[in-house]
């Protein structure tokens, strides 16, 4: 019987995690400094919920969200902090890559 409970708890606790964010890879906040695109997308500087998801990242900054697509790439190492590359300057940055601190992801943006 209480075999039969704690595979019950398991499963369930498998389950409730499992289904909490499908499809989410990883997240992690991202601060851009200067006004720049992503893809076309315009972006201002500031604070951003970076969250990657199959072929696409998302950028949250309050209540606004922005999705854009993106290749993403795993390195052989892990970041050790965010890194934004910038092409260009002025009213004509773009953003080319993000490599994400913590994480062997590299997001690579075509603009």
């Amino acid at each position: 019987m209480l075999t039969k409970l704690v595979v019950a708890l398991t499963l369930l606790a498998v389950v409730a995690f499992a289904g909490t964010v499908p499809g989410k890879i990883a997240g992690g906040n991202v601060t851009i400094t200067t006004a720049a695109t992503v893809s076309g997308t315009a972006l201002k500087p500031g604070i951003y919920r970076v969250t990657v998801v199959p072929g696409k990242v998302l950028f949250t900054s309050g209540k606004d969200t922005q999705e854009v697509p993106a290749k993403i790439e795993t390195r052989a190492n892990k970041f050790d902090e965010n890194r934004v590359q910038y092409e260009g300057s002025g009213a004509q940055a773009r953003i080319s890559q993000i490599g994400l601190g913590g994480t062997k992801l590299e997001l690579i943006f075509q603009n």
